[in-house]
């Protein structure tokens, strides 16, 4: 007797008239229900604005009571919570000491995504920012390589528009393990990333980290990112830790080999210090999660 389809439930799962039992969602119908369950992926267009506030994680220096007059101390950090995720941010450098200039502002939503706004000329004045979603291995987007969810890939992306290549010291990109912000990005134990600027303005490199030694440096070759560019740079990582690199959807001219380690957890992260100015870097995508 043949079987018959006489009703759909959520994500196509079809009972059998006769035995009434639900048959086994395919791969599309169980990945689809994990995204829901488990609501592991971010897609971010920063259209609202980050609703920052204040966190002490080391319990060793806080922020100053009024954020709009006073700055920030190189090295405190901030939760921020948009309308679809939640993130973490970290003063890597200053410059001055207590008063915020006229108009001082934390990252923040504009028609063009997430300003990632810093002055390296202004008296004082925020040059660093790292920006997460979370470094504790509890965090929304951390992961874990070799326990990931039915050992399928992860991966990292944002689309990124810088106006003044000059003014950017370092733009970095890509996962890190969870732990502890540091001061440069060369000092984490593990990463892989995007770094632009590292070397000289524009120049786009791979920079990979292995268990603390130094960082490893490949130069993609790719055409220097100049001034107004608006590039989209993307980081997958397989069950085992393997790396994929892509530039606008494409493997770069040179890429490289790395990968994590087994039982790391990771988390993706942006990073970005200037050395004059205001570069005006602008994160209009912000993707990360399982493919």
């Amino acid at each position: 007797m043949a079987r018959a389809d006489t009703g759909r439930f959520p994500f196509g799962i079809i009972t059998d008239t006769l035995k009434k039992y639900q048959r086994k969602p395919n791969n599309r119908e169980r990945k689809l229900a994990e995204a829901i369950i488990y609501n592991d992926n971010i897609d971010e267009d920063f259209a609202n604005q980050i609703i920052w506030s204040i966190v002490d994680l080391s319990q060793a220096t806080k922020f100053p009571v009024d954020m709009d007059t006073t700055l920030p101390a190189a090295g405190q950090e901030f939760a921020g919570q948009s309308a679809r995720a939640p993130y973490h941010c970290h003063v890597q450098s200053i410059n001055g000491t207590t008063t915020a200039p006229a108009g001082y502002l934390f990252p923040y939503s504009s028609s063009a995504g997430l300003e990632m706004q810093v002055d390296a000329d202004a008296t004082n004045g925020v040059t660093g920012w790292e920006i997460t979603n979370g470094i504790e291995t509890t965090s929304k987007a951390a992961k874990v390589i070799g326990s990931l969810l039915n050992s399928q890939s992860i991966f990292f992306e944002c689309k990124i528009k810088i106006d003044d290549i000059s003014d950017v010291t370092e733009l970095s990109m890509g996962f890190r393990k969870a732990e502890a912000f540091q001061v440069a990005v060369d000092n984490y134990d593990e990463l892989a990333s995007f770094n632009i600027g590292a070397d000289s303005d524009g120049q786009i490199e791979i920079h990979t980290i292995l268990n603390g030694a130094a960082t490893v440096e490949t130069d993609t070759t790719e055409t220097d990112w100049a001034d107004a560019d608006e590039k989209t740079l993307r980081i997958e990582i397989s069950d085992t830790g393997k790396c994929a690199f892509f530039i606008d959807g494409a493997l770069p001219t040179i890429t490289t080999t790395f990968t994590f380690d087994a039982a790391e957890t990771i988390i993706p992260y942006l990073f970005l210090s200037a050395e004059s100015g205001d570069p005006g870097v602008s994160v209009s995508e912000w993707k990360a999660g399982y493919l």
